[in-house]
């Protein structure tokens, strides 16, 4: 005698086309005597197969165990025993999961809105508390993440933000392994990902601040080099003026570059025009009040320089 305990839609469906069979064969076959029979009190139950007393937990798994509702062991990786009827085993995966946080839309101090999305890794420790103190793990930790994201970018400015991402990144990790210490779970890390402007009128503004703070940069470099060159030629000048035989060969060099090049008029100009060296004051800081040390101011702008390649600038 064949015993079938039907528990889907499938298997009735089955089991009405097989009847005409059955009845066919019943005529040629004896009826044997059960070996086992199953109480009436039970039918209600589930019935286990031979195969159902046995369950594979895989290497990165462990299995709490609750037999009749209490927690009674954590099995380890094998063949482990397993009484359906009785026992309900939950298995919990041990390896780090690694997830990306919905896209997160926030208003930052200085009235910027963008969107923020950010991945999390991290791995249960002690599956004992993941079972029994959160109902859902994964979907605890998302929700923690991505609250302790918002409350901490909303603080701060968008281009602090976009400076000081690694640290914020490390504050939302620290808040989170706190707050879900209690699951049995180790926090990773919470990696901001991407920061990403959801107005497009607030992207062309940034994109003309940005112009116009290269240009400002570009202007200093450009006075400040003028600057420079204004330093050397005082300098130049100097020597030139105690000099009258420097003088004439600059003056020479001057005539030979205009040779050079191709020009249909060349004005000489007389040489007791720049030779007023006897009326013309020194430039030079002599200790009275109203010049410039040169050489001073020279070395500090080396200084100046020095400090800024040391900044990255």
């Amino acid at each position: 005698k064949t015993v079938f305990f039907l528990h889907s839609t499938t298997e009735v469906k089955l089991c009405t086309a097989m009847k005409p069979l059955h009845r066919l064969c019943s005529h040629h076959t004896k009826t044997l005597p059960s070996r086992s029979s199953i109480p009436t009190p039970l039918a209600p139950f589930p019935v286990a197969t031979k195969r159902s007393f046995y369950t594979f937990i895989q290497q990165y798994q462990r299995a709490v165990t609750l037999t009749f509702g209490r927690l009674t062991s954590i099995k380890e990786p094998g063949l482990r025993l397993y009484l359906p009827i009785i026992q309900s085993m939950f298995k919990v995966d041990m390896r780090t999961r690694v997830h990306e946080l919905y896209p997160q839309h926030i208003i930052t101090r200085d009235n910027v809105s963008c969107s923020v999305t950010a991945v999390i890794y991290y791995h249960v420790i002690d599956a004992e508390k993941a079972v029994l103190r959160v109902t859902d793990v994964d979907l605890g930790i998302h929700q923690l993440a991505q609250t302790e994201l918002r409350d901490l970018l909303c603080q701060h400015s968008f281009n602090t933000i976009l400076e000081n991402r690694d640290q914020y990144s490390k504050e939302i990790t620290s808040k989170v392994e706190r707050r879900c210490a209690d699951w049995g779970v180790q926090i990773e890390n919470v990696q901001i990902k991407n920061i990403d402007l959801t107005n497009e009128s607030m992207v062309r503004a940034m994109a003309k601040e940005a112009e116009a703070s290269r240009e400002r940069k570009a202007a200093m470099i450009r006075a400040d080099g003028e600057y420079r060159s204004a330093i050397k030629l005082s300098q130049a000048a100097k020597v030139l003026a105690d000099n009258d035989t420097a003088v004439e060969l600059r003056r020479l060099q001057t005539l030979e570059r205009i040779a050079k090049e191709r020009n249909n008029t060349t004005l000489l100009v007389p040489m007791q025009v720049f030779n007023n060296a006897d009326s013309t004051q020194s430039t030079v800081a002599t200790g009275e009040d109203g010049y410039i040390d040169l050489d001073a101011l020279e070395a500090q702008l080396l200084s100046e320089d020095k400090e800024q390649i040391e900044l990255g600038y």
